[in-house]
Formats: structure tokens, C-alpha cells, sequence
């Protein structure tokens, strides 16, 4: 499980940063 938690959070971590990156293109 810790494998999935891992792979979890690093998605996160991407879809933060893909909305970080969108939010400084509209702005």
C-alpha cells in the first residue's frame, strides 16, 4: 500500500502543478 500512496501523492502533486501552470496562463 505504501507503493499507491506514494504513486497517490505524486499525482497530486502533478495536478498541482498543472494547475498552477494553467492558473499563470489565464493570468
Amino acid at each position: 500500500k505504501s507503493q499507491d500512496m506514494t504513486k497517490t501523492n505524486r499525482e497530486k502533486r502533478d495536478n498541482a502543478i498543472r494547475f498552477v501552470m494553467l492558473a499563470n496562463i489565464f493570468v
